[in-house]
Formats: C-alpha cells, sequence, structure tokens
C-alpha cells in the first residue's frame, strides 16, 4: 500500500493558482454597455475587472478636453507635480548612493498648469531633454484633486457613477485626475478601493494579478527615499533619515 506524501507549501499554492486560473481564465470581460448594480457587485465580489466601451461618452470632457482647452481653463493654476528621471511614480529604484533597492517617492513640486502641460507636450514629441529640471513630470496630488485643485475642470465629467454609487449605497470618497505622457509609469501597488478608471484621452496599459497571486510578488520591505535636485535638499527635517535620490 502507497501513500502520498503530504504537500509542501509551495505545491499547495501552485495547485491553488492553477485552480483559479483553470476556473477564471485570462480575458478580461468587454462590455458594450454600463452593468446593472447587481452584475457589479458580482464582478467585485469575485476580484475579476471588466471594460465598458464608450460608458462615459456623454461627459463633456470626452469633447472638450484638449491640450488648448485645459490650457485656458487652468491657466492660472498652481497644481502639484511629480518629478523622476523615468516617468516612475513610487517604484522600487537602486540606489547608487547606498548601494541599496530604495522605495523611492518623486520629488514633488508647485508648478503653473500651464508649464506643467506645456513640457509633458514638448517631452512627448522629443523637443524636451530628460535632464535635470526637464525630466518626467506628472500630476501627483490623489486626494480627490477633481474637487481640489482641478475643481475648475470638475464639471466636465460625471460627478459619480450611478450604478456604483447604487451597488455601495454611497457616491465616491474620491475623485483624481491624472495626467501624463507615453513615459510615466505607475509600479506595482495595490489599492484599498474599488476603483472605476476612465481614459478620456491617449491609452494606458494595465498589468493585473489577481489578489490569490499576492505570494508571487516577493512584498519586501524597503527603506524609502526620495529625489532631489543636485544641491537641492527637499526632505523635511523631520524626515531626515530618508535617503536622497540624485534627479
Amino acid at each position: 500500500m502507497t501513500t502520498n506524501s503530504p504537500q509542501t507549501a509551495e505545491e499547495a499554492l501552485v495547485e491553488l493558482i492553477s485552480s483559479y486560473h483553470e476556473l477564471n481564465g485570462n480575458y478580461v470581460d468587454e462590455l458594450e454597455q454600463p452593468p446593472i448594480p447587481l452584475d457589479f457587485l458580482q464582478y467585485v465580489a469575485r476580484n475579476r475587472p471588466f471594460v465598458v466601451r464608450k460608458a462615459a461618452v456623454t461627459w463633456p470632457a470626452v469633447s472638450l478636453w484638449s491640450s488648448d482647452y485645459l490650457a485656458a481653463v487652468m491657466k492660472d493654476s498652481t497644481v502639484k507635480v511629480a518629478i523622476t528621471p523615468s516617468g516612475n511614480a513610487d517604484s522600487a529604484v537602486w540606489n547608487p548612493a547606498d548601494g541599496k533597492l530604495n522605495f523611492a517617492k518623486p520629488l514633488e513640486i508647485d508648478e503653473k498648469f500651464e508649464d506643467f502641460l506645456s513640457h509633458v507636450r514638448r517631452q512627448e514629441v522629443g523637443e524636451a531633454p530628460a535632464t535635470g529640471l526637464e525630466n518626467k513630470r506628472l500630476t501627483v496630488r490623489e486626494n480627490d484633486n477633481m474637487r481640489g485643485e482641478y475643481s475648475s475642470l470638475y464639471s466636465d465629467i460625471a460627478a459619480d457613477i450611478p450604478w456604483a454609487t447604487e451597488s455601495f449605497g454611497a457616491s465616491p470618497d474620491a475623485i483624481n485626475l491624472w495626467i501624463g505622457n507615453s513615459r510615466s509609469v505607475t509600479s506595482l501597488h495595490k489599492d484599498n478601493y474599488e476603483n472605476i478608471y476612465c481614459q478620456i484621452r491617449g491609452r494606458k496599459c494595465f498589468v493585473l494579478l489577481p489578489p490569490i497571486e499576492t505570494p508571487c510578488v516577493n512584498i519586501t520591505d524597503l527603506e524609502q527615499a526620495v529625489y532631489a535636485h543636485v544641491g537641492e535638499d527637499v526632505c523635511p527635517s523631520r524626515r531626515h533619515s530618508i535617503a536622497k535620490l540624485k534627479l
């Protein structure tokens, strides 16, 4: 009589992940119209993404938002801007100063919106160098910025997503606007919210992992660092222990 050896934790995990993919597949549902609240909640319960084509087509932003329009509406506004050498936001990078992998945050500056937008446009067509003060830029403040520093544009979008609001019984906690170019990259992360992402201009590529694959991500504690211009200390004194990466 033979008996099977007990599975190791790694073998059990591999089997679990394989079974998940066999049952769920690698596809993302593409819907031609918004889901009803009950269907939406089923996606949420199963942690499954989906795409709704032309879901925001009636928003004024879809027809109005061009570079010229944004510059005109936001002309005199100052916004928070993130700067890094390669266009990445918060991310793990090699720090030559200490020879370690650090979790690096971008340098944040206040900049006139029209100057920020001009830089993003020039860099996209190759007119702006990628060194020094001309490093990659993207908007950074995510604390409900559409009802804050971008409130001038708020009337161009929907105040909520009706089928999501009905499902959760509440309006969105935050509505955020991101602006960048083809060099803008968001590192692997997990949000504590259910996100609905509306692409108004351009495109964004997503790489999505199901929660069951969290053990495969190799989560590691890293020392924090922030980027700084050469010779310019941008770290507040209360964060003096955080390393600085040069731009």
